[in-house]
């Protein structure tokens, strides 16, 4: 979360320069023309041989480390699709929206804008896939509501201090994991991980890992420590772990966690790129990131190999663009205006093909 302002996105382009010399083939040149020299003693090319077989095996062992190419490109389309403000929508400080294929789920602070206050006024409303209102009040007496998750028919939801789960048919309470202990007030997003959850703790700059089973968690500790760190997401592919950050001066970025390396007791956040705003939301499709940038209004799309960046083409701007859902088979996004208290179904002109 953080200040909206009126400044429209343009176009950002960020294209790393350098180039990265093939140490390898270098090496294999140099052993070819020493070759040339020695090639009349037979016991040398002997020892030869089978020093670069070794060689080999050791390239192809290290190669397996290696970072996966870029498999996906994203393809500008023309075909029109709906661009729909929910106007009449009885939304409420809206900070999150997540769907299961069939039903939408918005999370709602209250009437106020006040993401740290306990007073019971937060809920949980429920949509079909033409915005139309199923249930105003689908979970209701949270507190202040805001990134969820849906993993086995279970939504959880972070409210301030604590995980809630509720049965995602129903409705009802089905458990609470407490994280009052860490001295957070703004337990923020959630995205599953190998059947744990991970969630930002935004106010004290803090990461942590969930067991919804044993109701345990551990603190996934950084070098360098993320600032307010907010939109989380991981990608089960690569096993890393994306997130933005959101200080309240356009400087968060987005940053990246390699969850497969861990070093003594800290992972190593990188930052991806050189975009940097007051980023909230976050959806990772492929090779590019999605995530929602408060200073300016709009939903910002990253080649999370290239650092590259553009608008997302979004038709509309929107004040306090928070933790929307991107349904990236039918190319639109479910973006919640949290200080405008406005819920628009935004079509993208973009699509990923792999």
């Amino acid at each position: 979360m953080g200040a909206a302002s009126e400044e429209r996105l343009s176009s950002f382009l960020v294209r790393p320069s350098g180039n990265k010399i093939d140490g390898t083939k270098f090496v294999i040149l140099g052993v070819e023309n020493f070759l040339l020299m020695k090639s009349s003693n037979p016991v040398f090319l002997l020892l030869l041989i089978a020093a670069l077989a070794w060689a080999a095996c050791g390239d192809s062992t290290s190669s397996s480390d290696a970072e996966p190419r870029q498999t996906a490109t994203l393809v500008s389309l023309t075909e029109p699709g709906r661009s729909v403000q929910l106007k009449e929508l009885p939304v409420q400080t809206p900070e999150s929206v997540i769907g299961d294929g069939k039903y939408f789920y918005v999370s709602c602070i209250g009437r106020e804008p006040k993401p740290f206050d306990t007073d019971g006024d937060g809920f949980i409303m429920k949509l079909d896939q033409e915005g139309n209102v199923i249930s105003e009040k689908f979970i209701q007496g949270l507190d202040a509501p805001k990134g969820s998750a849906i993993v086995e028919g279970i939504l959880y939801v972070a409210d301030i201090t604590e995980i809630k789960a509720f049965d995602l048919l129903t409705g009802q309470a089905k458990g609470t994991i407490d994280l009052s202990s860490t001295g957070t007030r703004s337990l923020n997003d959630l995205t599953p991980m190998k059947g744990k959850l991970i969630v930002s703790a935004t106010d004290i700059n803090r990461i942590y890992e969930v067991s919804p089973t044993k109701g345990t968690f551990a603190e996934i500790a950084t070098r360098p420590t993320l600032v307010h760190p907010n939109g989380v997401w991981y990608d089960e592919t690569r096993e890393k772990l994306y997130i933005t950050t959101s200080p309240t001066e356009p400087t968060g970025h987005l940053n990246v966690i390699n969850m497969a390396k861990k070093r003594g007791e800290v992972y190593f956040a990188e930052t991806v790129g050189t975009y940097s705003g007051i980023l909230d939301g976050l959806a990772v499709v492929g090779d590019y990131a999605f995530f929602s940038d408060w200073h300016r209004q709009t939903v910002v799309v990253m080649n999370t190999h290239t650092g590259e960046t553009s608008g997302a083409g979004l038709p509309q701007l929107v004040q306090g663009p928070a933790d929307f859902f991107l349904d990236i088979h039918n190319r639109e996004i479910w973006l919640p205006g949290m200080m405008e208290n406005s819920l628009s179904i935004q079509t993208l002109p973009m699509t990923i093909e792999e």
